[in-house]
This record gives C-alpha cells, structure tokens and sequence, in this order.
C-alpha cells in the first residue's frame, strides 16, 4: 500500500512538473545586450551597437572597477559620477533615426554598486527585437581620470522586469506542486476506498 500511495504521489508531481513547463516556459536570452569600454577623455560622440531579443524596459548604466577607483593615489573625485557631478548625454537611434535620449542629469541620481564595481544609472529605454540599434553617448567635460578606472557601458534588462517574473513563476510553481499532490492524495483516497468495498464485500455476514 506504501508504494502504491509513493507511486500516485509521484506520479502527480510529474503532471504538475509537466504543466509547469508548459505554461511557465522560461526563454534563453540575453539580459545585458550591451556591454562595451567607454572614455571619458573621448570628446567625440561613442556609438554602440546593438540588438535585444525579446521586448522590455532596459536601463543605460556606466560602470567603474571599484578597486582601481579605490586603489591610491586617489582618482580625482570618483564621487563625482555617482553624485552627478559627471554628466553623460546618451541618444538611442534605429537606423539613423532618434528614438530616444536623455542626459545622466535629466535621469537624475540612480547609483548601483556591486562588490567588485560601482556605476551610475543614466538613462531607461524600451528596446524590440529585430532592429538594430546605436546608442550614441558623449561624456562631459572634466573627467578624463575616470578612464583610469576602467569605464564600462552596459545596457541591461531593468531588474523590477525579473522580480515581477520571479513573483509570477513562484507562484505558478507554488499551486502547480500544490495541485498535483491534490491530485495524487485524490487517486490514492479514492483507491483506498475502492479496496475498502471488495474488502467489505467479500467478508462473509457474522453469524448470530
């Protein structure tokens, strides 16, 4: 009876597995299309290529390797990127054309860090697959030093986009799990049942 309940059991988490991939089918993609060196020192405008593979918010950020920034002598006021004392100008074309620009100051104080890097947001855009995009960025004067701490550009996917998936997912996961151990108790309580009936009907009547 043991192996029996085991075995329904099973077999109801792998119906719910199963319609778990089906209906919360998670797609590869590239969460950060953009990832590129970056001068400060650069007077021109620096143009990026770039394409993404599926529709979402993406956020511009330029990053700095925290240890150089931290690592004497001092490079100038490395605080002046987060604190918005370093403007950078950013436009988004499609083909030639403008799609979308802003300005680290317009965008205003949005800082990331990590252990290994710090970085400013500065802009946020809403990319689609298929064209291919240009992100033009020109630094602001003053701020040659940053080079010195290795600058990046990335454009990734805006993380409140994975919380909301994440939510969405677990609970998916949560009520599938929950359904397919309903339904494997369900078989097994009505094979009990069904077990209890022969049982009862081939016992033969007591004797008064």
């Amino acid at each position: 009876m043991r192996n029996t309940v085991l075995r329904l059991v099973g077999t109801g988490l792998v119906v719910a597995l199963g319609v778990l991939v089906t209906v919360v089918r998670v797609d590869g993609y590239r969460a950060a299309p953009l990832n590129e060196t970056f001068s400060f020192a650069d007077p021109a405008a620096q143009r990026h290529e770039l394409d993404v593979d599926r529709p979402e918010d993406y956020l511009i950020e330029i990053w700095l390797d925290a240890e150089r920034v931290a690592a004497g002598p001092p490079i100038g006021d490395s605080g002046a990127m987060d604190s918005g004392g370093v403007d950078i100008r950013w436009s988004l074309l499609e083909g030639e054309r403008e799609v979308a620009a802003g300005s680290a100051a317009e965008f205003g104080l949005a800082t990331v860090t990590t252990r290994r890097q710090r970085g400013r947001v500065i802009g946020r855009v809403t990319l689609e697959p298929g064209p291919r995009y240009a992100l033009v960025l020109e630094a602001g004067r003053g701020a040659d030093w940053l080079d010195r701490a290795n600058p990046r550009v990335h454009v990734v996917i805006d993380p409140a986009v994975y919380e909301q998936r994440l939510i969405r997912q677990s609970l998916a996961l949560i009520a599938t799990v929950g359904l397919g151990l309903l339904f494997g108790y369900l078989v097994v309580a009505r094979s009990a049942a069904r077990s209890a009936a022969r049982s009862a009907a081939r016992t033969p009547p007591a004797s008064t």
